[in-house]
């Protein structure tokens, strides 16, 4: 394809006729009629102002074998792909905004049951944690087996009962630390319960204006 047949392909797809495209050029009509029957080629400034108003290269117009729908096709299919691309993007972009805004409270919702559930897990160890200590103390309290006292050499049975007194206490001090660590994290289970029931009836609340 020649360079006058490129141009004209190039001036019709603008929609341009060759007053305008001379217009824009800024060379007389008769000098794009001339181009486009290949009577003359213009000279090189001309070439580079005609490559940068239809956006392609010098090399394109200049070289015949490059075909003209080419270009054009590849243009417009990309402008359409990220015109495309850009709209998608709004809409998703708009679609979660107004979806937050008019659902987002629920989340605070979330938030609530999700610390509702730690705490009432935290309730659940703390109920068993005193379990065990109780359980242990008893078993530790109720002192030496029926009997064992007789049978003991003089001095034996006080040993022995300061002895289990001494691992009551130790059992008595361990288990105090898995229960106040309960009673801090039911806490903290209870504070986030109430944190998301307020975002939730101020999302709300926003969301209804």
């Amino acid at each position: 394809m020649t360079f006058g047949d490129k141009l004209q392909k190039l001036r019709k797809c603008k929609g341009l006729s060759q007053e305008q495209l001379a217009d824009k050029l800024e060379v007389s009509r008769q000098a794009i009629s001339k181009w486009e029957l290949g009577d003359t080629m213009p000279e090189l400034n001309k070439i580079v102002a005609i490559a940068n108003f239809f956006d392609v290269t010098t090399d394109y117009l200049i070289n015949e074998k490059e075909d003209v729908e080419k270009p054009v096709e590849e243009k417009n299919r990309s402008e359409f792909y990220n015109n495309n691309q850009n709209n998608s993007h709004k809409q998703s972009f708009s679609y979660f905004k107004n979806l937050v805004k008019r659902k987002g409270y629920l989340a605070g919702y979330v938030i609530s049951a999700y610390f509702a559930s730690g705490l009432l897990i935290s309730r659940l160890a703390h109920f068993m944690f005193s379990k065990m200590a109780k359980i242990s103390g008893n078993s530790m309290g109720s002192g030496l087996p029926s009997g064992w006292d007789t049978n003991l050499p003089s001095g034996w049975e006080g040993n022995l009962s300061g002895i289990t007194g001494g691992i009551e206490s130790q059992i008595s001090e361990m288990s105090s630390i898995p229960i106040m660590f309960t009673n801090i994290l039911s806490i903290i289970m209870l504070l986030g319960v109430i944190g998301g029931i307020v975002l939730a009836l101020y999302l709300k609340k926003h969301s209804e204006k």
